[in-house]
């Protein structure tokens, strides 16, 4: 799938609109620099609990 954001063992995808022939449409969801840095914070903080097995 494109436009999914992959970071490590973490895999942040988009949310889709799926029918019986599969993906319509995918709901790109807008954020701005300030949201994207938190997603990222976010997606290192899980990464760094799944890797010490919290």
């Amino acid at each position: 799938m494109t436009n999914s954001w992959h970071k490590s063992e973490i895999v942040l995808g988009l949310p889709c609109i799926i029918s019986s022939i599969g993906i319509e449409r995918q709901l790109v969801l807008p954020r701005n620099a300030h949201e994207q840095r938190l997603l990222e914070e976010s997606a290192s903080k899980l990464n760094e609990a799944y890797n010490s097995g919290a």
